[in-house]
């Protein structure tokens, strides 16, 4: 059964008016008013089931006790109001999807379709379809495949540690995107930061690295990079490995935090401050408790990630 309501609407303070032949807004006397048709599909299954008891072994896959599932939903499509109308028909065989768009100013069905329910692919908004994430990415790509593939995943590499540390130096002031977009051009321009090389650049190579404009050319950050590599190198000599120095900070294992909202993750901890005076002592520059913090939630040596992001649960598995 279909019922359709019909009414007007303030696009100014959204009152709704059910007397269709007012042009002004009773509440705010705007005469900026739009008609709103409401469209519903509804279906009886009273009679179907009428008599009987559930079943306490009742398995929805093997006896689905319904038979059409609708939707309904209002959104903008080209600066139209439309009303979508989706509905699952399981009571004949094969199963068949149908869908209306429907303008709703005039009421007029602007597509339908009505095909199997194997062919059809996209019923179901995206964002029902979409993985629970943090929100700091944004819909920027390159911020979202960061987040999803590699953020918070614990490192054990050293190359890798050395090139989160010569990052988040030439990151401090600029944004996180900024750095990744060049990180490509950083691994060429920086040997895939081996630090054995690194160390070993005169001043020929500093000056060829201030005038690559793939890089972020800062002389304070490129000098502070190459006494690092020393002070890396340094560190690896006495504990075997950077590796085996800097997970002694959280006793060798990630913290799990439990944070729901960006406004709880702090800039910095008693960890990161502690490690952040240790690499000063051992001549490490650019190495603030925020940058150390910055790199130690990258590595993995904390879950920083939303405790609804799907990858929250994925990193403890690890």
């Amino acid at each position: 059964m279909t019922e359709t309501t019909q009414y007007k609407q303030c696009l100014n303070c959204k009152y709704r008016i059910t007397n269709m032949t007012v042009h002004e807004c009773p509440k705010c006397n705007s005469n900026k008013l739009s008609i709103v048709i409401d469209i519903k599909e509804t279906v009886h299954l009273y009679d179907k089931f009428k008599g009987k008891k559930k079943d306490p072994n009742f398995n929805s896959k093997q006896n689905p006790r319904f038979e059409i599932i609708a939707g309904s939903e209002k959104y903008h499509d080209k600066n139209k109001m439309v009303q979508k109308l989706r509905v699952i028909d399981k009571t004949v065989t094969p199963y068949k999807y149908k869908e209306k768009l429907i303008d709703i100013e005039t009421g007029e069905i602007l597509k339908e379709i009505e095909e199997e329910l194997k062919d059809h692919k996209n019923h179901g908004s995206a964002k029902s379809k979409k993985k629970k994430t943090c929100d700091w990415p944004g819909s920027n790509e390159l911020m979202l495949k960061y987040h999803d593939e590699e953020w918070g995943t614990p490192n054990h590499d050293d190359r890798k540690w050395f090139e989160y540390i010569t990052l988040d130096a030439f990151q401090a002031g600029l944004s996180w995107t900024i750095v990744l977009k060049k990180r490509e051009n950083f691994r060429k321009a920086f040997d895939n930061f081996d630090p054995k090389k690194i160390v070993e650049y005169d001043e020929k190579k500093i000056n060829d690295l201030i005038q690559d404009a793939g890089i972020i050319r800062n002389k304070l950050k490129i000098n502070a990079t190459i006494s690092n590599a020393k002070a890396f190198l340094d560190i690896q000599k006495e504990f075997g490995s950077f590796d085996n120095y800097i997970w002694r900070f959280v006793n060798g294992k990630p913290i799990i935090n439990h944070w729901k909202t960006i406004a709880d993750i702090p800039a910095s901890t008693p960890e990161s401050d502690k490690l952040s005076a240790d690499l000063k002592n051992r001549g490490f520059k650019f190495v603030g408790t925020t940058i150390c913090y910055a790199f130690i939630q990258g590595a993995g040596m904390v879950n920083d990630h939303l405790v609804y992001c799907f990858r929250y649960k994925e990193l403890q598995k690890l």
